[in-house]
């Protein structure tokens, strides 16, 4: 019998309502190789309500807001120290799910620039290296132009030593992932 019948049967109005939307909670936390991280910011790739600092987090989700396959991506960042992290999570019949996000240091970016003498003329061949990666060293091209591993993140200071015969050497900061203003070698003196 449907539920017209039963309103009139018993003289009541039944309002059909559709279920609760579902709330899905995810307990987040994050850390390094080492420890918990006191400094990470979190971030979903759905619309959520993220609250919590530090290492621990807590996103609630409705189901409405889930793509058609349920897969969450949860990303914490801490922009500090250069660390990142990301973990997929497939919500499902699950309500209360947990999860930790191991945060590994980005070390993708490049190290380049220039090098030139005094007269800002490009110095060729010359031996450039970050410096704790000697053995990755390279040299500098015709127009005195190098690129090379800098093993550290986007925007991260290093440290670049560069060497020619007949130069002093030179080491210089520069900021992986962005070009430095050149660097001028002199010559040597005797």
């Amino acid at each position: 019998m449907g539920a017209a019948a039963l309103a009139s049967i018993y003289g009541a109005l039944y309002v059909l309502r559709p279920s609760p939307l579902r709330d899905y909670r995810i307990a987040v936390t994050t850390e390094d190789e080492k420890e918990a991280l006191t400094d990470a910011k979190v971030e979903t790739s759905v619309e959520s309500i993220i609250n919590g600092n530090g290492h621990l987090w807590n996103i609630e989700i409705q189901s409405r807001n889930l793509p058609s396959d349920r897969k969450v991506t949860i990303t914490a960042e801490n922009k500090v120290d250069f660390l990142r992290g990301r973990k997929e999570v497939t919500l499902g019949k699950e309500a209360n799910k947990s999860v930790t996000i191991v945060m590994t240091r980005d070390r993708s970016a490049r190290a380049f620039g220039s090098v030139v003498d005094e007269g800002q003329k490009p110095i060729a061949d010359a031996l450039v290296y970050v410096i704790g990666y000697e053995n990755e060293a390279t040299h500098t091209g015709d127009k005195g132009q190098f690129d090379l591993p800098a093993h550290a993140a986007n925007g991260e200071p290093i440290r670049v030593r560069v060497e020619k015969k007949g130069y002093g050497p030179e080491e210089a900061v520069n900021f992986s992932g962005n070009e430095s203003i050149p660097i001028v070698l002199s010559r040597s003196r005797r």
